[in-house]
């Protein structure tokens, strides 16, 4: 278990060791859940779209639709 304090900003300060865990980096956002008496952070997916990951991968000379295709039956990681 990690502890982490409030500030007088109402700031909560990320221990580094979940920082590199996670991968976090400055201006990522969270999810808050509230449960009972518990704060539920999580860290939503960084990609907008399944696809994302493939802006800039396509050749010029590639059919961007073959290469959706492929990426898709990969299981979506290039």
């Amino acid at each position: 278990m990690t502890t982490a304090r409030l500030s007088s900003k109402n700031q909560i300060t990320i221990p580094k060791r979940v920082i590199k865990e996670f991968g976090l980096v400055s201006g990522d956002e969270f999810i808050l859940e509230i449960r009972d008496r518990e704060i539920a952070l999580r860290v939503p997916n960084k990609l907008e779209t399944p696809t994302s990951e493939l802006y800039g991968s396509v050749v010029k000379k590639r059919d961007a639709v073959r290469s959706v295709r492929e990426f898709r039956a990969a299981g979506g990681r290039s």
